[in-house]
């Protein structure tokens, strides 16, 4: 009669991959709860962010009018492609920023399909293209610079951020909120609210390799973030009600 192959305890999870695995932490020898945690929070801010990219290409096509402005779109792309294949540490983390370079490129097309004037399409596809080219050049040398990659996809991040929430403002201002939403900027909020909780997390458990998650700079950064995220659902509520009684 043949032997029974023993099966080893626990060996499914042995074999669990996580999202993101700094090598500095890993080094300390972390407990799972850590890694497990950190995915938990990582994966959060993507599905957020992944539905804000879903509803700003459906109010895209409904309005014909991206409420994501040009200048954030056009270095996107850029971000996400450069980071990840120079910076991503897992494979896992590889695959997720390739796919939101996809997802920004799709983003794209649809705002220069929907809402790009007919004989600027073209126009537009170019500058985008330039300025893409010109981010990974920019990101390449904020790598060079800054004393560690974490340092690097940390600033990179809150750059980007900063210029989304801002520019955000100024274009719902501009444009008496075709193509913004409350919805997105729920959706949004919650996503980078995530993405800085991803941060924190890390700054509790492991505040020497994550310091400059504590410096004045980033609390200017993530406070100059919040200050227009929270004022951007009132400004968003007044503009709505001044387009109703103009209506």
């Amino acid at each position: 009669m043949a032997t029974q192959k023993k099966i080893e305890s626990f060996a499914l999870a042995k074999r669990t991959i996580h999202i993101a695995v700094d090598a500095t932490d890993l080094a300390l020898n972390p407990p799972e709860s850590y890694f497990f945690i950190q995915d938990f929070l990582i994966i959060a801010s993507g599905t957020f962010w992944l539905l804000a990219y879903l509803f700003y290409a459906i109010r895209c096509f409904r309005d014909r009018k991206c409420g994501l402005p040009l200048n954030c779109l056009c270095t996107f792309p850029g971000w996400e492609l450069y980071y990840g294949i120079r910076m991503a540490q897992t494979r896992f983390e590889r695959v997720a920023f390739l796919g939101w370079f996809v997802a920004d490129v799709v983003l794209v097309v649809v705002k220069i399909v929907f809402a790009t004037e007919q004989g600027k399409q073209m126009r537009a596809a170019r500058f985008i293209f330039v300025c893409n080219v010109l981010a990974v050049g920019w990101n390449h040398l904020v790598v060079v610079c800054s004393p560690n990659a974490d340092f690097a996809n940390y600033f990179g991040g809150y750059t980007e951020q900063f210029r989304v929430t801002w520019f955000s403002i100024f274009d719902l201002l501009n444009t008496g909120g075709k193509g913004h939403s409350i919805e997105i900027w729920c959706l949004r909020f919650l996503g980078t609210f995530f993405a800085e909780a991803t941060q924190i997390w890390r700054y509790l458990n492991v505040p020497q390799n994550w310091a400059f998650v504590g410096s004045w700079w980033s609390f200017a950064v993530v406070g100059a973030w919040l200050l227009g995220d929270l004022c951007y659902p009132i400004l968003y509520f007044d503009v709505v009600q001044a387009k109703k009684k103009r209506a």
